[in-house]
């Protein structure tokens, strides 16, 4: 005979064993409680309770059946909660390391992407000028955001960076782009590394594809003549970019104000760039340096019309309109046709910058005084950029050495052509 058994009754019976037993303990005074299935896990539980509890550090307590680590940071406590012993422990001793060394970083910055950090960057460029921060929108938006952004900092390794380069390699990216692209990214890297987000910067010292450098053509000062008769109504521009150096910028920005033909002194000052919205405007130079540059007595008369009865804030090279000279326009409507007609390939605005330079290095002109008149930063910029125009004192200085050589070893005339050949 089978009993029967109510639904009530069955019901009842299920919430007792759901219910279990409630078991407790003390340990140094503190009470600790959980909800078990029976005496058995009741008697685990308490051993379990009993060696974890002389093991935990004094930075991890047991509340509610959890284990709760209070790391203490230069930012302030961090409390995370553990539901075993064991992955608190390592957190904490983690931790701990971390802040002892200086490296720690909260679970809100390690998970940081880089293209979340290149908004953060962005805003700390407040010195950059609008065309600076063009270019690097440029490299950001097709060279690094598109291989790279969706990555963590803290998870972009040497690796993933040499990766990341083989692939503009692989992209057909030119050599020169994928070294400005590099340098970007370490610039970025290395504020994140600034500001304690990762442990090191992964970028630097990395391998790049070579860049092949084209050697820029100066002009010869017959060149740069027939330049400035081809430019018309601009001449004097022509002859002022290839004998005194000044960049376009440079040019377009000169004032009367700055320019003394009293004392034949020119006073680089300013430059005209643009900002994001391609609005144009007069800024610093591109070394934040003012410099003078002494004005060779032939361009005089050539800057004197332009000068003579305009207001000292008159900008001293105009375009159509009579406002200042836009470099863009000076390129396409003045250059651009005038090299035309002379049936040149390789010239282009740059060029007269190395003619400066060139017919500088040529007269004898010091290597201080020409990194000054063309207004670098350090002459051994001067040095890296126009060092190969040095090329005749070199052979000189080698042939004199020779001769010295020669004269000191008293050699017979034999000898002596024995060593000249």
């Amino acid at each position: 005979m089978v009993k029967q058994v109510d639904g009530s009754d069955v019901s009842s019976k299920k919430s007792k064993q759901q219910a279990g037993i409630r078991a407790r303990m003390s340990y140094k005074g503190v009470n600790y409680e959980k909800h078990v299935r029976n005496k058995e896990a009741l008697k685990k539980w308490r051993a379990q309770m009993l060696v974890d509890l002389e093991r935990c550090p004094i930075e991890i307590q047991s509340i509610r059946n959890t284990w709760v680590a209070v790391l203490d940071t230069s930012g302030g406590e961090v409390v995370k909660k553990f539901p075993t012993l064991d992955p608190a422990i390592a957190w904490l001793s983690k931790g701990k390391s971390d802040v002892h060394h200086g490296v720690y970083l909260s679970e809100e910055d390690s998970d940081i992407t880089l293209e979340l950090f290149i908004e953060t960057w962005r805003r700390s460029k407040h010195r950059a000028q609008g065309r600076t921060m063009q270019r690097y929108d440029t490299l950001l938006r097709n060279q690094i955001v598109p291989f790279l952004g969706h990555e963590r900092l803290k998870s972009i390794s040497r690796a993933k960076v040499r990766s990341w380069i083989a692939s503009l390699v692989t992209n057909d990216v030119g050599a020169p782009t994928i070294k400005k692209a590099h340098a970007l990214l370490r610039q970025i890297m290395n504020n994140a590394f600034e500001d304690e987000l990762i442990r090191r910067n992964p970028v630097v010292n990395m391998e790049l594809p070579s860049v092949v450098a084209k050697e820029q053509r100066a002009l010869t000062i017959h060149e740069l003549i027939s330049l400035s008769e081809s430019c018309g109504d601009y001449k004097a521009a022509i002859i002022v970019l290839g004998l005194m150096g000044l960049r376009i910028g440079e040019l377009c920005a000169l004032q009367v104000q700055d320019v003394n033909l009293l004392k034949c002194e020119m006073n680089i000052r300013r430059a005209m760039t643009h900002g994001e919205d391609y609005k144009r405007f007069s800024a610093t130079t591109k070394t934040k340096q003012v410099r003078v540059v002494p004005i060779p007595a032939p361009i005089v008369a050539l800057l004197r019309p332009l000068i003579d009865g305009q207001a000292p804030t008159s900008h001293v090279f105009r375009g159509v309109r009579g406002d200042a000279l836009s470099d863009g326009w000076f390129r396409r409507a003045v250059m651009a046709p005038a090299v035309k007609a002379l049936g040149w390939t390789d010239v282009s605005i740059h060029n007269l910058r190395h003619t400066c330079a060139s017919l500088l290095i040529s007269s004898g002109t010091p290597i201080t005084a020409v990194s000054r008149i063309l207004g670098h930063s350090s002459v051994m910029q001067t040095l890296i950029t126009y060092g190969h125009y040095y090329k005749d004192d070199i052979e000189d200085s080698m042939r004199n050495l020779g001769g010295v050589l020669v004269s000191a070893r008293g050699l017979d005339g034999d000898s002596r052509k024995q060593l000249a050949s």
